[in-house]
């Protein structure tokens, strides 16, 4: 989701669960072609890659999903 009030940066993407838990944000240095996406009105889909217990943070993939017409 965008976050266009975020003080730290006005590029903001938050990953949420579909439960409503925020996992955390895109890294900035990542953001930027997501929100030009999102801002064109195209949905974002994050998948969470691996989370084991080895792991500080779980990898995400983020997917753009684009319509046929």
């Amino acid at each position: 989701m965008r976050e266009h009030q975020n003080d730290d940066d006005a590029r903001a993407v938050a990953v949420w669960t579909q439960d409503g838990t925020k996992l955390g944000y895109v890294p900035r240095i990542d953001n930027q072609p997501l929100t030009k996406v999102m801002d064109a009105g195209l949905a974002l889909r994050a998948v969470v890659g691996s989370d084991g217990p080895d792991r500080p943070r779980p990898d995400i993939r983020v997917e753009v999903t684009l319509p046929l017409a």
